[in-house]
């Protein structure tokens, strides 16, 4: 086959620019028209295979403009159109029924569902005189219940049996929809950061034990079975069905060689290891709070007084940095000049050693500071370690920590007490720590303290705390 011209949504990230790239890779011949939000990464697909191969259009594709401008583009420049690979999609809103949001529900419905009723309907006079390919990124949402996901998952229901209804109305092309199984994306990321504290813990741990046992496929995986579909087409007996990635159905469309050596990811449902700590061995009580709210004067004040070990995650991750010989050095110094969170494994790796040091000295109340910043890194933990007694939340006005923060930055020599690098810490903590003290105060596990005031009075307020909690 020479000469395919296929227009892809959703063509800049993920599983869309993955396919993009493998789709111009297959012939030189092979055009695309790539639609997406940003152009950035469609300009260095234009940069990579040359403006005579790659056409590209901006813009929202719940819009209708967006669907005309991309099927009179590709006709324009390329002359024909062969195929459709409809990917653009979202998760949000992810929320119970009873708490939807109709009008979110709704913005989601014209990215997920309407927006491709539209292509499709622009495209289809172009595609019946190629006997055209339209493929459709589905999810395994559409036939099983994730919690919280009932937008995502019923519009992808509604895409498959979209699809169904073409491939029933119109016998001069062809459409098939495809599950691209657990893929590792941003919209895994945004799960387990940011999603997550709107589902319950058994079903958002599915997607952290994936993540976390390297069990996500890369989305070249998907996107080489999207790209080849689009490419090759497929047999008349699957047309408008709906399929997983790795389907007995698919062998004849995509070649055995795929199926022969590569796996779906494991089951993250399996048989839970025990954390290092059993109930009630240790104490340790999780600090957090913005960046500068005070925490290390309060736990400098509770380990001379009160006896607890204090662990900064901050600290140990700088004190790894600085090591001789660490292999993880320059990427925690990249990670704490951006202001972003240094990856778990790191993180919890370097706390589980510093807390089986002290144990074994006889230590046994920790106060772990500055940790968890973000959902995975919490139930990993609990999970890994030891369960949390609770969690002590400094509660302080941004202005008051920015203030404290530029003026410790005087002395400190730190990296990230800069105004750039506090801001983006500030939204960082905002965007991935305050979920996790969410889901601990549903568990009756946060204790809340006002940290604007002179120290020792926050310390007061402190010592009151722990009492509350039972700890003297």
């Amino acid at each position: 086959m020479s000469g395919h011209t296929t227009i892809l949504t959703g063509a800049s990230r993920g599983i869309g620019a993955a396919i993009a790239k493998i789709f111009l890779s297959k012939s030189d011949s092979n055009k695309l028209v790539g639609v997406a939000r940003s152009a950035s990464e469609l300009n260095k697909l234009v940069e990579e295979y040359g403006e005579d191969r790659v056409g590209v259009v901006i813009g929202d594709v719940s819009k209708k403009e967006t669907s005309v401008q991309a099927v009179e583009l590709a006709i324009e420049k390329f002359g024909s159109i062969d195929s459709i690979i409809l990917n653009a999609g979202v998760l949000s809103p992810v929320e119970h029924i009873a708490d939807a949001n109709v009008e979110k529900w709704i913005e989601l419905y014209q990215i997920n569902f309407f927006s491709v009723v539209e292509m499709i309907k622009q495209a289809l006079p172009h595609l019946k005189k190629t006997n055209g390919n339209i493929v459709a990124v589905s999810s395994g949402a559409s036939t099983s219940v994730y919690d919280a996901w009932g937008a995502y998952g019923t519009s992808k229901a509604a895409l498959n049996h979209l699809i169904k209804s073409v491939a029933t109305e119109e016998k001069d092309i062809n459409a098939i929809s495809i599950a691209p199984g657990v893929v590792n994306t941003s919209m895994q990321t945004d799960i387990r950061e940011t999603f997550g504290k709107n589902m319950d813990e058994d079903g958002l741990k599915k997607f952290i034990d994936l993540h976390k046992n390297d069990q996500l496929l890369p989305p070249e995986v998907p996107a080489t079975i999207y790209a080849n579909l689009a490419y090759k087409g497929w047999s008349k007996d699957i047309n408008g069905q709906y399929l997983r990635y790795n389907d007995e159905e698919l062998k004849d469309s995509i070649g055995a060689w795929y199926f022969k050596d590569k796996e779906e990811p494991k089951s993250a449902f399996e048989p839970k290891k025990s954390p290092a700590f059993a109930d009630n061995k240790i104490s340790v009580i999780f600090v957090l709070g913005g960046p500068g709210a005070g925490k290390g004067t309060q736990c400098a004040k509770l380990v001379n007084e009160q006896g607890f070990v204090h662990l900064s995650a901050g600290d140990l991750l700088r004190a790894e940095q600085q090591r001789p010989g660490s292999k993880y050095g320059e990427l925690i110094a990249l990670y704490i000049k951006e202001g972003t969170i240094v990856p778990q494994e790191i993180t919890i790796a370097l706390l589980e050693q510093a807390i089986k040091d002290k144990y074994s000295q006889g230590a046994v109340r920790f106060l772990v500071d500055g940790f968890p910043r973000k959902m995975d890194q919490a139930l990993t933990f609990e999970e890994q370690i030891a369960k949390s007694s609770f969690t002590l939340f400094f509660e302080c006005p941004e202005s008051v920590m920015l203030e404290r923060l530029l003026q410790r930055g005087k002395t400190s020599g730190r990296t990230d007490d800069n105004i750039e690098s506090i801001k983006k810490r500030f939204k960082t903590f905002i965007d991935t720590s305050m979920p996790v003290v969410d889901h601990f105060e549903k568990q009756g596990k946060v204790v809340k303290v006002s940290c604007d005031q002179p120290v020792d009075d926050v310390y007061t307020k402190v010592k009151e705390a722990l009492v509350s909690k039972g700890i003297n």
